[in-house]
């Protein structure tokens, strides 16, 4: 039918195909346009970045989908028409087929089973190759694309709050962090509070110990000053007052253990305040002893515990007292994560601050990044599930 009309039918469906695709990159411009106006917007916040990339992602996988629900069909349409306009101009009655014959049931029959035997084996071969990966420590049981990467704020957003106080982890609350990392201490008459030096003095100007000190002190002294005259009055908040605040904000707690040998009861009292407050589920035991996570695990089964390495060497998985581990980053490697995922543990890597460390963990998949930079992981994250060419084509309308 159409060979005196090879032009005009090409050109209309080629036409039809452009215009499909011009509608796609409309869109795409437009979402484009919009992440720069949210961008500019946001750019006071250190969102610039993830806000962008965000909007243009969204708009780029609408405009996609717009074009594949309706590119086909608009296709099969011109043709449709084309094909009726020349069986118009030729007056030819338009005979529609009442069946197939047998022959041609049985040639399909054979197509469907030959697919079927493609699909199986395609299926063999990439399961086999999926053994290989695992076996060489490849890649990891576990679906990578479907886990979630966690940010850990440590100490707090201690970047811009005095650390370890309730100030910094309401700012890391607002910086969008999932965890709170902090340190906890025992004072003189057994009560558990929150800071991270066994002495006050950096933080506090004063030159005692957390074991030279009743609670009541610790609860004058200023902790915020040092970090700055705004926060000055800032006090040292209890293990309890944390969780509170947690439970109200719905933040997990990473509670770090630093035993002194001074304490008493220490993991007990931990132990239990977790215990009242129903807190169980929502918090880790870490600690760079590895007997406090081997009593906390004697007192509650139900609480999480976290060895914290600065060094990882050895099958690691053996040190059964440990639920997970948190490593420190320039100790993680290829292997350790592999390792660490197949026992079906998790691996924290602390304490990450720059793009570069960043990304290195999010190409290694580690699965909680600690950092005193809460908005950099953030973005480094979620700009590392977007593609690179949308990175580039903001990056590129930004400048």
């Amino acid at each position: 039918m159409s060979q005196k009309n090879k032009r005009k039918d090409l050109i209309a469906l080629l036409g039809t195909q452009f215009l499909c695709y011009l509608f796609y990159f409309i869109l795409a411009f437009a979402g484009i346009l919009l992440a720069l106006y949210l961008g500019s917007l946001f750019s006071k916040l250190q969102l610039f970045g993830i806000v962008s990339a965000s909007v243009v992602w969204v708009f780029l996988a609408f405009s996609l989908f717009i074009m594949s629900a309706l590119g086909t069909p608009i296709s099969y349409a011109c043709v449709s028409i084309l094909y009726y306009e020349h069986k118009e101009k030729r007056q030819e009655e338009i005979l529609h087929t009442q069946g197939e014959g047998f022959q041609e049931n049985k040639k399909r029959k054979k197509l469907i089973r030959a697919g079927e035997l493609l699909l199986v084996a395609v299926s063999v071969a990439c399961c086999s190759f999926y053994l290989y990966c695992i076996y060489n420590h490849k890649i990891s049981i576990q679906i990578e694309h479907f886990r979630t990467m966690e940010v850990t704020a440590h100490r707090g957003a201690s970047r811009y709050y005095p650390e370890n106080t309730l100030s910094a982890f309401q700012g890391a609350k607002e910086l969008g962090a999932d965890w709170i990392e902090l340190d906890v201490q025992q004072s003189r008459d057994g009560e558990i509070f929150v800071m991270h030096d066994t002495n006050f003095k950096r933080t506090t100007g004063i030159d005692n110990h957390s074991w030279e000190m009743d609670y009541k002190e610790i609860s004058k002294l200023d902790a915020g000053s040092f970090f700055d005259k705004r926060f000055a009055g800032e006090e040292i908040p209890l293990l309890e007052d944390v969780i509170a605040f947690a439970k109200k904000a719905g933040m997990k707690l990473n509670i770090e253990m630093k035993p002194t040998g001074k304490e008493k009861d220490f993991e007990q009292k931990v132990a239990a305040i977790i215990a009242e407050s129903d807190f169980q589920e929502n918090c880790v035991i870490t600690s760079q002893e590895y007997h406090v996570l081997e009593r906390m695990k004697a007192l509650n089964e139900q609480i999480q515990t976290v060895y914290v390495m600065s060094l990882a060497y050895g099958d690691i998985n053996q040190l059964t007292a440990a639920d997970h581990f948190s490593i420190e980053a320039t100790s993680i490697s290829e292997k350790i994560v592999s390792d660490v995922h197949n026992a079906g543990k998790e691996l924290y890597a602390w304490t990450v601050n720059t793009p570069e460390n960043i990304n290195r963990m999010i190409h290694l998949g580690v699965d909680n990044i600690i950092t005193d930079d809460i908005t950099l992981a953030k973005e480094c994250i979620y700009l590392s599930k977007t593609s690179n060419v949308v990175t580039e084509v903001v990056k590129w309308f930004s400048d």
